[in-house]
């Protein structure tokens, strides 16, 4: 009887500390969002869970500020490019039902894109060699027009821009391409692009409340606002009109469906063979790239992934982890500020792993003069990471790294520059001798410094 009385009471501890433990994380979670959302650096909402079960869900200020509509994690808003995610998905499932191949020329399917070497991997894949933005796209259209996918192919068939690369030469971050990707499933299926998304991903995966958004915004009601913080006051920062494009960006979801999202990934509702597929490597010419097949970036742990989605003031992100099952999202309608994005992400990530986190604090880094850029010219030598050559060109500043591809930096506030296919946040300081002394790379996954070295 004694010993069965210990068995209970170790087993009670055992389940107490557990408890505490998930208690514990979500106190965290609540105080570091909190005191952001005092300070004005988070206005959204958050969901996050494992095995199955959300431990924490919760909103934090408004969706629209003018009507005081509470943000909550049944807010939709703009997902950005997390479209992207779901794009190469489609593809991939298709190839795998032989609707299509990969290595098919985009020809074969959209007979008036112009550019006869690029396949359908290309576009998933971030090496079409890189296509015109949209702002080129909307100074072609019409001054009226709904800017589609259907018209901007039009508009490249016509005026044939000339592309940064070869294609499948080198990573060139792409929007456009993953919407022609998404026409391309349209062309495929038969079907509107919404209706494959409903059947193959929002119905099954829990995802009641996405959708793609409507082009015109004086037909749509009642919806979450874009707006940012300029010296802790308020100001609209929204999304454009006339947008008729979707599969790079457009689509909405809320909190909860981005975290279903993710969940399913690990919640054994796509066949383990699709999962390896879309977190397999990808090799653009002989190098390899950070961005694997499905879209993702590698989290933490080799069996971990994440993406997130920036478009006016809209910031949203998902993680999840295919072997310690859990899963985080948030969208947030503030603008982020940059040098936060990688800071939250990863604090997050070690708080539901249970691991310790730094305070969140602002970095003091020197500012950059967009007439003085070659100013970070040079090659560095970073902890952990190795050799980056940065090279400068006019306005266009490159980033090598270890003597892999060329990516593409740019300047998103005063001090940091962001890297897109790579995933940091870079910014410098100590200037002396005409040049920046200290580097410093900031990512989810990884925070590293490092200091000039001879080229």
């Amino acid at each position: 009887m004694k010993v069965f009385s210990l068995y209970i009471l170790m087993t009670s501890f055992f389940f107490s500390n557990q408890v505490i433990a998930q208690d514990n994380r979500v106190v965290r979670i609540d105080s570091v969002l909190s005191g952001l959302y005092k300070k004005h650096l988070f206005n959204g909402a958050i969901v996050a869970g494992e095995n199955g079960k959300i431990i924490f869900s919760k909103g934090y200020g408004y969706a629209d500020f003018d009507d005081s509509s509470l943000f909550t994690p049944d807010t939709p808003a703009d997902g950005g490019s997390n479209a992207k995610t779901i794009t190469a998905a489609s593809v991939l499932m298709l190839a795998n039902e032989g609707k299509l191949k990969l290595a098919d020329p985009v020809r074969k399917y959209i007979p008036n894109y112009p550019y006869p070497n690029t396949s359908v991997r290309n576009f998933i894949t971030h090496s079409t060699g890189g296509l015109p933005d949209y702002d080129y796209f909307f100074e072609n259209a019409p001054d009226t027009a709904i800017v589609t996918t259907s018209l901007n192919v039009a508009i490249l068939n016509k005026k044939k821009p000339t592309l940064n690369y070869a294609p499948d030469s080198n990573f060139y971050y792409d929007n456009v391409g993953f919407d022609i990707a998404a026409l391309l499933v349209e062309r495929v299926t038969g079907k509107p692009y919404y209706q494959f998304l409903k059947e193959r991903f929002f119905e099954p995966l829990q995802m009641s409340s996405s959708f793609i958004r409507p082009a015109q915004l004086n037909n749509w009601r009642n919806r979450t606002i874009g707006y940012r913080y300029q010296n802790d006051s308020l100001k609209l920062f929204d999304i454009a009109d006339r947008e008729g494009f979707y599969g790079g960006c457009n689509i909405w979801f809320t909190a909860k469906d981005l975290y279903h999202y993710g969940e399913s990934f690990y919640q054994s509702i796509f066949p383990d063979s699709f999962v390896n597929q879309i977190t397999s490597k990808v090799f653009i010419g002989s190098q390899p790239s950070d961005v694997r097949l499905g879209a993702w970036y590698k989290g933490k742990t080799k069996n971990a992934f994440y993406y997130w989605g920036n478009v006016a003031g809209f910031y949203s992100w998902v993680y999840w982890d295919r072997k310690n099952k859990f899963s985080i999202a948030f969208m947030t309608n503030t603008a982020m500020p940059q040098w936060l994005r990688p800071l939250l992400t990863s604090a997050l990530i070690d708080i539901i792993s249970n691991k310790a986190t730094p305070d969140i604090n602002e970095p003091k880094r020197k500012a950059i003069d967009r007439n003085s850029l070659h100013h970070v010219a040079g090659t560095y030598e970073l902890d952990h990471l190795g050799k980056v050559q940065i090279t400068v060109d006019g306005t266009k500043v490159n980033l090598r790294l270890n003597e892999g591809m060329e990516y593409q930096m740019h300047l998103v506030d005063k001090s940091t520059f962001y890297v897109p296919g790579l995933d940091p946040w870079i910014s410098f300081d100590s200037f002396s001798d005409n040049k920046f002394q200290r580097i410093y790379w900031s990512s989810t996954v990884l925070e590293s410094k490092g200091k000039p070295v001879s080229d």
